[in-house]
């Protein structure tokens, strides 16, 4: 039987600690004597801030230990720079496009999670015979970092865009089963739900109730929700920056009969590059 996985979507708690002590780092360390190397120091200060959901002028200031004034003179400039953005009507500041533009570009932003990903998912690719794939959520878009296609002559290979704003099938739910309560909620209330093929679902509700299901057994398994004849296992990979998810791709008179083993190979496998992604930034590493 398929183990259980009914909490490998939450982080753990040793990752919250760990983003904690990170973030205190950053905010505690001295700045150095040169004025420039100050402002940038504090201008990272603010960016880690209002990443982490620290996004007011007074939460920022407080929590950085400088004054208001000199906290907006920062946040003008980053936001002349599309490092960070406004919104006037609930006084907040976003990360800004530019950060996430970088962010999107699967060829510059995520080469270490490459690194980390490409042996295991040439082993798994080897096993399954499948197409192998790994993405992860930018903003809502599904953006494909790493493919490995498969040997077969008939096989399922992806579309020529390497970003796409798609919520159905298996990568695109497992990478939403990711994203906190509130996030999904606001996701799904913004987004046209686009029909694909006739087992494509298009109601919210339903979506919802999906994703909580894969939310609870930690992997999701799709047939023909985005291409017809086309069959979809997805697991999630964990410590990363982003949501990020492993998927084995084929079409399904291959795959229907192998799906069980197909699950236990992709959380064996997304572990795997789960432990990579600790394990090559330990220091001394």
């Amino acid at each position: 039987m398929t183990r259980s996985a009914k909490n490998r979507m939450a982080i753990s708690d040793e990752r919250v600690d760990e983003i904690n002590r990170d973030l205190k780092n950053i905010l505690d360390s001295k700045d150095d004597g040169q004025p420039d190397m100050m402002q940038i120091h504090r201008a990272a200060k603010v960016i880690t801030c209002i990443s982490n959901g620290i996004s007011s002028l007074s939460d920022i200031a407080d929590y950085c230990q400088l004054s208001k004034s000199t906290v907006h003179r920062l946040l003008k400039a980053l936001e002349k720079s599309r490092f960070i953005i406004y919104n006037m009507f609930n006084r907040q500041y976003l990360i800004g496009e530019l950060i996430t533009d970088i962010a999107a570009r699967p060829e510059t932003y995520h080469d270490y999670l490459k690194i980390c990903a490409g042996k295991e998912m040439e082993e798994l690719a080897a096993v399954t015979e499948e197409t192998v794939m790994l993405s992860v959520m930018v903003g809502l878009r599904q953006v494909r970092v790493l493919s490995i296609p498969s040997k077969h002559d008939l096989r399922v290979v992806e579309g020529s865009r390497k970003a796409a704003y798609v919520f159905a099938g298996a990568g695109s739910q497992i990478l939403l089963a990711q994203l906190k309560d509130d996030e999904l909620k606001a996701a799904l209330k913004h987004h046209k739900m686009e029909k694909f093929t006739s087992t494509t679902i298009v109601d919210r509700e339903s979506l919802l109730a999906r994703i909580h299901k894969i939310r609870a057994q930690g992997y999701a398994v799709t047939s023909g929700e985005r291409m017809a004849g086309a069959m979809c296992v997805a697991v999630p990979v964990r410590n990363y920056v982003l949501p990020a998810s492993l998927l084995i791709v084929g079409p399904e008179s291959r795959m229907k009969d192998k799906i069980e083993g197909f699950v236990d190979l992709s959380l064996t496998v997304a572990d795997r590059i789960s432990f990579n992604l600790v394990d090559i930034f330990k220091p001394g590493v």
